[in-house]
């Protein structure tokens, strides 16, 4: 009995192992680099959580025995490479690629002329990678860098799809020149003026398609920057796009589609509260017959309808994108292909942005010396935009808030109304019947040759080529209020641009036993760019539906231009660094520029930085909590000749005033001076760079001054001399401050969260202007106080007596009528804020991913010029803001409104609207705000189910733009840009958006 027992037993364990091992399976699999496509032997493979594992052999082959369900998890670590945790599914044979794992401090920057490994650097320098570009759904790369990099401040001129942006680093380094940085796309370095004439706002940076883009790196300081001498003044932020690596091909596909709406609600009166306040400030003209008038044209509030102006020209506006690109190669050719096309259509009607774009990167090795270097970008941009910013009652924006809400928009057979008050037009119909497009076509494109004559030494010969055409068209029916003084308006306009450059440069770089580091560079650039346009105007169409067109109308305009600007330059970088510790670099650029006087074309840009690497030393060897510890310091110089294209010559002119007798003439328009040279930017930077617990904390620390000597201004002449002024080199102006950037790994492991914050606080001072101590208050340019600063009246409210508008006097009483000695500073300015930045937070867990970006600007003002008109007091005839229900009416009454008066100012005091005396700051506010600029939630398919699609890579997501903003402002976007001119400027989108991304 007891042997069959024992029988039994060993016939059970037998049948039970031989069951266990029968659901064992093998897999199978390699493991490369994904950098290199190499296989990469001695991978550690293991089972999760348990004690099965294996490495990989000689060709990178691994084999593994898991259990037979499909819960396994395999466990890829290599020294040097990231580490990755693949699910097996179903699958026998599962081949994975592991990325290297770069330290931060071996993170390669591009930097003027070649790259820089972050350790290295001793200038200042921030740097936004592509893949955070990519994050945000917004056509133009500037708008997705806001917030993102410290000392960089960008605000939208307005949010019109495609519009322009205002780019400041460090603060504004000029009065008269430009402040826009210098652009290098690819080694190319482009305008960033605007060419077009007629449309409200084109950005020609918008025909780069973000999703192209590699890295950004932003050059601020002059050791950085001043490689590029004197047209660095303003900082440089370079741009190099994506290229190929050796391998299988990738094929990527990007498509994102969405909505847009306004992203402030706007209140305005209903038709029976405009009929009661209309009625009101007629009466409180004193008219006696006012009050019946108005009943007889818009009857009894309890009857008034309501038309609501602001829904009929808005819509929902539609977001649509799709890239495609293919990149690829093998050891001698590797390429990146990409075409994209983007298209906008703006919640408010008339406004629309499309573009297209085809790059083609190419980098080829002919041999182990010379290899070849393509890049080339087509792009194509058409915008339709109603009108110009403006204060006229043509303009779609205003004329549609201002609508009177009981005047129908259309009639009762569905038509448009037209027959409106005197002097409006209604919106739908310039909609419908005025034209304002323009098309931009661009070539960007750059040939490089590399040589490498010994190990180390390597001359690159470079030629790149910005090509852009620019067509615009602009019709006013002659039955619009636009067109109608002309009896309609035919407008064409065409530019060209064409901006051609060389390189021509030398580099050395060489490495002494492992502890000299030198490197050196000689170039030469020459840069040439000529800018023509044609400008045509006929007036009196006779037939509108035929209008588009010269033919049969009366000429107006008929003007073209020729401009041409040319830059030479040489210039030389010499770089040591000793033990990996002590690191000094020096820079030297001679520029030479077509647009200064001849005695001053030529200018000298120096600059010197050295840091010290403190997390090298040996006394540093116990703080193991310390990757890096690095001292920086910087001096140099660099130059800004950012303005019009002839200011040191003197000028003669063909116009109407230099006719004789009707016959053409010329006169003597501008005076030169061949003195005129460079604005010259002088830069000191202190800083610190810092990494802790392996990257877990890292960030810099950075104090600068930024003094602008030299200042391009106009120096007033005498009536007697024939002229109104002449351009000199006189005054400066400074910007210190301080920068923070802060980056943190909050949490790492299934849950990750990380943290990126930058932050910049800023002072800005004229030192001096034209003469010794003395103002200019024409200018609104005072000496020891901020650009952007405003000197005027200061608004007291509303009498609670009488309902009149008050002001202080310089000596803090109460005046109807201000004066120009009661003017006093307001505490703000328009143009620099106290402090502005960024804080972006990132959660994730496996494959979801969170995302929430904060982008943040304080201590600025602006003038709220739509709301002078729409809270008018019923000067103007048009809608008001609902506040407008806040009047004054009884004596007592506390309120901000003045009593409603329409036409001029009230009997008594000063226009409440404009006061007096140097203006009034009533319509002045605080512009600080606080946006959650985007927030985007995304999910990435595990491996196990994109294979079944054979797909390498899948994600899904879904983001919100301009969600949500807290400020004080009373306009409509705090953002725009810094005291811009913004009546009639549409305010930005609030966007919502669901993508994919899938790769194989």
């Amino acid at each position: 009995m007891k042997k069959k027992t024992l029988l039994f037993v060993f016939v059970l364990m037998i049948s039970w192992q031989t069951n266990v091992f029968a659901q064992e399976r093998q897999v199978t699999g390699t493991v490369s680099s994904t950098e290199t496509n190499d296989v990469l032997l001695g991978v550690t493979v293991q089972l999760k959580n348990t004690s099965v594992g294996t490495v990989t052999d000689l060709d990178g082959s691994y084999s593994i025995t898991v259990p037979g369900n499909e819960n396994n998890i395999l466990v890829f670590t290599y020294m040097g490479f990231e580490s990755r945790e693949i699910e097996v599914g179903d699958r026998n044979v599962v081949n994975v690629s592991l990325s290297e794992f770069v330290e931060s401090l071996d993170e390669v920057l591009v930097v003027g002329y070649g790259t820089q490994k972050r350790k290295e650097v001793s200038g200042a320098i921030s740097s936004v990678k592509g893949e955070e570009i990519a994050k945000i759904t917004t056509p133009g790369f500037d708008r997705a860098i806001q917030g993102k990099a410290a000392g960089v401040q960008i605000n939208s001129s307005n949010g019109i799809p495609g519009g322009a942006t205002e780019v400041r680093i460090r603060g504004t380094g000029s009065i008269n020149a430009g402040n826009q940085p210098l652009y290098i796309i690819d080694g190319v370095q482009v305008t960033s003026d605007s060419r077009t004439a007629n449309l409200a706002s084109s950005n020609p940076l918008s025909g780069l398609n973000s999703e192209d883009i590699a890295s950004i790196e932003i050059l601020k300081d002059a050791a950085a920057a001043s490689i590029y001498g004197a047209q660095a003044g303003n900082g440089v932020i370079i741009i190099t796009t994506k290229k190929g690596s050796t391998g299988k091909p990738v094929i990527s596909l990007d498509v994102y589609t969405g909505i847009t709406s306004m992203a402030q609600d706007i209140d305005l009166l209903n038709g029976p509260q405009w009929v009661v306040l209309n009625r009101e400030a007629q009466v409180n003209t004193g008219n006696v017959l006012a009050g019946y008038y108005a009943d007889a044209l818009y009857g009894s509030p309890e009857s008034a309808p309501t038309y609501d102006w602001l829904d009929a020209i808005t819509r929902s506006g539609k977001i649509y994108n799709a890239q495609l690109s293919v990149s690829g190669g093998t050891e001698k050719t590797k390429y990146y292909l990409s075409g994209s096309y983007n298209s906008q259509e703006h919640q408010f009607k008339g406004y629309d942005f499309a573009r297209g774009t085809f790059r083609v990167n190419m980098d080829n090795e002919l041999s182990d010396k010379i290899s070849l270097q393509t890049r080339i970008n087509l792009s194509s941009v058409k915008q339709h935009s109603m009108d110009v910013p403006s204060f006229q009652t043509y303009n779609i924006f205003i004329s549609g808030l201002a609508g009177v809400p009981v005047e129908p928009i259309y009639n009762e057979d569905g038509s448009i109304n037209t027959n409106l008050r005197s002097g409006w037009d209604n919106p739908l119909f310039s909609i419908a019947n005025n034209k304002n497009t323009g098309i931009t076509n661009q070539v960007v494109g750059n040939f490089a040759l590399n040589y490498d004559i010994i190990p180390g030494l390597r001359f690159k010969s470079s030629y790149s080529l910005e090509y852009t055409t620019v067509k615009e068209e602009l019709f006013y029916d002659p039955r619009s209020t636009a067109g109608i003084a002309l009896n309609g308006v035919v407008r064409f306009n065409e530019a060209e641009v064409t901006n051609w450059q060389t390189d021509q440069t030398l580099t050395f770089n060489k490495l002494i036993n492992d502890k000299h580091s030198i490197n050196a560079l000689l170039g030469f650039n020459y840069r040439n760019e000529t800018f023509t346009n044609l400008n045509t105007q006929g007036n009196g169409v006779a037939i509108p539906e035929f209008g588009e067109t010269l033919t049969g109308t009366t000429p107006a305009v008929l003007s073209s231009a020729y401009n041409q600007f040319i830059t030479v330059g040489v210039f030389g970088r010499v770089g040591y660094t000793f033990d990996d510790k002590y690191i000094i670099q020096a820079t030297l650029r001679r520029d030479g520029s077509s647009r200064f006087g001849s005695n001053n074309k030529f200018g000298w840009f120096p600059a010197i930085s050295g840091a010290w690497r403190i997390a090298q030393e040996s006394f540093m060897e116990d703080t193991g909590f310390i990757s890096e510890l690095k001292l920086r310091a910087s001096y140099g110089e660099t130059g800004n000749s950012e303005i019009s294209f002839y200011p040191g010559l003197s000028l003669f002119a063909s116009n109407a005033d230099a006719s004789y007798n009707s016959n053409a003439g010329i006169l003597f328009n501008q005076l030169g001076n061949s003195d005129l040279g460079w604005e010259r930017n002088v830069t000191t930077n202190f800083g610190l760079d810092y990494s802790l617990f392996r990257d877990r904390i890292s960030g810099s620390l950075d104090y600068f001054v930024r003094t602008t000597k030299d200042l391009l201004l106009n120096r007033p002449l005498p009536n007697t001399s024939g002229f109104s002024s002449i351009a000199e080199n006189i005054g400066s102006l400074e910007n210190r401050g301080w920068e923070i950037g802060l980056n943190t790994v909050n949490l790492d492991g299934d849950f990750k969260w990380t943290t990126n914050f930058n932050i910049t606080f800023i002072k800005n001072e004229i030192r001096s202007l034209l003469n010794p101590g003395e103002d200019l208050p024409a200018s609104n340019l005072w000496i020891g106080r901020p650009m952007g600063s405003r000197f005027m009246p200061k608004w007291a409210g509303v009498n609670p007596a009488d309902g009149r508008a008050m002001w202080y006097t310089k000596d803090g009483d109460i005046t109807y009528t201000p004066t120009q000695e009661d003017r006093v500073f307001l505490k703000d300015n328009l143009t620099t804020p106290d402090y502005y930045g960024g804080i972006t937070n990132t959660f994730g867990y496996k494959g979801l991913e969170l995302s929430m970006f904060f982008q943040y600007q304080v201590g600025t003002m602006q003038q709220d010029q739509p709301r002078a008109w729409l809270l008018s007091d019923f000067k103007y005839n048009g809608n008001q803001y609902v506040e407008a229900l806040n009047r004054w009416t009884t004596p007592g009454q506390i309120t901000d409104t003045p009593r409603l008066y329409p036409g001029s100012q009230a009997p008594g005091t000063s226009s409440s609207v404009f006061g007096s005396g140097g203006g009034t700051d009533r319509f002045y506010s605080d512009a600080s705000y606080l946006r959650l600029k985007s927030l985007s939630l995304g999910y990435t398919l595990p491996e196990s189910l994109t294979s079944r699609l054979r797909l390498d890579h899948l994600r899904v997501y879904i983001q919100g733009y301009n969600l949500l903003t807290w400020t004080n402002y009373t306009g409509l976007d705090p953002e725009f840009a810094a005291g811009s001119y913004n009546m009639g400027s549409v305010p930005q989108s609030r966007s919502y958006t669901l993508g994919i991304q899938a790769s194989l």
